[in-house]
């Protein structure tokens, strides 16, 4: 049973017990990511993320590692465009190790101007590496093309200049402001008992305060761009995005079951017509990314330079059609059986269930029961879809992005 507690200096815990097992997952969540970021603090969360693993008051960067491997655990971060997590997995009975090293990370981090200077490095190798990576640079291009100059059309990894910038008093600044305890979200899962886990917390974050308001975020507004970046390859990787669904929006679900059916899946319309029946592409698929109140949905596709316009055609037809057309029985059946198997399989694990209580607490202020999401699933008809797809795939409405050997004025989804 999930629960639910709010500790006096405002940090929310969430948790949920699960007796048959042996493990624990606990994540520390940040209201915080690119999004948060402007033009010129673009990537410092992305950089506060690798700093906090460098060193505290405490522990050396080494210690920190030595003293997680001592008991066997995993400890690790990410950012995302609106949250900042910081996990550990860990045997159950190891949970005051995991809580302590993870308060330590987040609340005594030293930010030590040589360590800033070493990571600079690290951080813009790691951008040159997914620059060099087509197949995900053309995604943040894609979201460029979408969003414009808004913070969500920026990369997470922010860019060279920035890096390049920050200084430890920027860090400290920005941290201050978006670190405070009211940004804070505990959620863990595994063999766990709630009232021990609060008292737990409350040791090692309890007094964390802080007077600091948080940045806010304004909603923007989708555009229609073509972002083209000429590179020679053997193959143009594109992406075609336009406006989907926040995540707590009530046609969540109907677009989950959309994009099973459009590219989500090896059985999907996308998949079948282009990969197994023209074989115009190895790799194809769409996917949806929802954020607290706006979305993308997004089709991806790589292919030779020559085979590009066709390949746009297929999709926008595929798309047309699902605009036009009702599903069939099957392809409605099929997609909700997945969705719902690939739900129960994920619960297995505890990391999953972790993320899942963060995610539904930060969107929803509460959490849902397995049965309510697969009862929600099973409601979806086949007019639900045929109503979503018209709202969302209108074709004036796409945003193209594409990397490879091309120009802008040989690729065009008219075309």
């Amino acid at each position: 049973m999930d629960k639910k507690h709010i500790l006096n200096n405002g940090i929310c815990i969430v948790s949920e017990d699960i007796p048959s097992f042996y493990s624990i997952t606990v994540g520390i969540w940040i209201k915080n990511g690119s999004r948060y970021e402007d033009k010129y603090t673009n990537g410092i969360s992305h950089f506060i993320e690798h700093m906090t693993f460098k060193g505290t008051k405490r522990r050396t960067a080494r210690q920190i590692a030595e003293e997680m491997d001592s008991i066997g655990g995993q400890l690790d971060a990410f950012t995302g465009r609106e949250y900042t997590c910081f996990y550990a997995k860990i045997m159950d009975k190891h949970l005051p190790t995991a809580l302590d090293i993870l308060s330590d990370i987040l609340l005594n981090s030293s930010f030590e101007t040589s360590e800033i200077e070493k990571e600079k490095n690290v951080v813009l190798e790691e951008i040159k590496m997914y620059v060099d990576s087509p197949d995900e640079f053309v995604h943040d291009l894609c979201a460029q093309a979408l969003w414009g100059e808004h913070s969500l059309g920026m990369p997470i990894l922010g860019t060279k200049e920035n890096v390049l910038d920050i200084s430890r008093e920027k860090i400290k600044n920005f941290f201050d402001i978006q670190y405070g305890p009211k940004n804070i979200l505990v959620s863990l899962a595994g063999n766990l008992q709630h009232d021990n886990v609060i008292k737990l917390i409350d040791e090692y974050f309890g007094k964390h305060l802080s007077d600091v308001i948080p940045l806010t975020i304004n909603t923007p507004d989708a555009k229609v761009n073509k972002k083209i970046v000429t590179k020679d390859l053997e193959q143009v990787h594109i992406c075609l995005g336009t406006k989907g669904v926040s995540f707590a929006d009530d046609s969540r679900h109907i677009l989950s079951i959309l994009n099973t059916i459009l590219g989500g899946s090896m059985s999907s319309r996308l998949f079948q017509e282009v990969r197994e029946k023209r074989g115009l592409a190895y790799s194809i698929g769409s996917y949806y990314d929802s954020y607290v109140d706006t979305g993308t949905i997004v089709i991806y596709a790589a292919t030779s330079v020559e085979k590009v316009n066709e390949l746009l055609k297929i999709i926008v037809q595929e798309i047309m059609n699902l605009r036009e057309e009702f599903v069939s029985d099957n392809e409605l059946k099929r997609a909700k059986e997945q969705l719902k198997g690939n739900f129960i399989l994920a619960m297995e694990s505890t990391s999953n269930r972790m993320i899942k209580l963060a995610k539904q607490e930060s969107y929803f202020g509460k959490t849902f029961t397995v049965d309510e999401i697969l009862s929600e699933v099973d409601k979806v008809k086949k007019e639900d879809i045929k109503k979503l797809a018209n709202d969302l795939f209108k074709l004036e409405s796409f945003s193209l992005a594409a990397v490879g050997p091309i120009d802008a004025q040989n690729i065009s989804i008219l075309a």
